[in-house]
């Protein structure tokens, strides 16, 4: 982390006051800014404010369950997949650390069973966030299913 900064436990103390829970797990909210949920929910560890981290991922989860993601809409879709990509970009402060594959087995396994969606269907910006953030973290090596395999 950066050093401290004048007035930043003032600060942390005024995010720890906010119900970020209700705000984090909405399914309104994950709807249009699931990165930006998974993105907070690892923040606010980091910061040592509060740890909402499975609390997230299980709102996610209930939000998106595997058998609703293949009727979205493509926005939606795509929100689902940048959401879905991102608890393991946040977790690794953004390419910064190597993740416990263990802890994200959930979203690997959402990447192998969509891989052929993901790739009829994803920009290429979240193609390569998985192409390039996520291999590490593959049990057993990419998923199958694209170009070349």
């Amino acid at each position: 982390m950066l050093p401290a900064l004048e007035d930043q436990e003032r600060a942390l103390g005024y995010l720890a006051k906010i119900d970020w829970a209700a705000f984090l797990t909405d399914p309104a909210v994950i709807g249009i800014y699931a990165a930006q949920v998974a993105n907070q929910a690892y923040f606010l560890h980091q910061l040592g404010v509060m740890d909402l981290r499975r609390e997230v991922e299980a709102a996610f989860r209930r939000h998106y369950p595997p058998d609703r993601v293949a009727g979205l809409d493509d926005a939606e879709y795509r929100n689902w997949l940048y959401g879905l990509t991102h608890f393991v970009i946040a977790d690794s402060r953004y390419y910064q650390r190597k993740v416990d594959p263990e802890v994200h087995a959930w979203v690997l396994e959402a990447l192998e069973r969509e891989t052929a969606d993901i790739l009829a269907r994803a920009t290429a910006d979240i193609q390569s966030r998985g192409g390039i953030g996520l291999p590490a973290g593959w049990p057993r090596g990419p998923p199958t299913g694209g170009p070349g395999t």
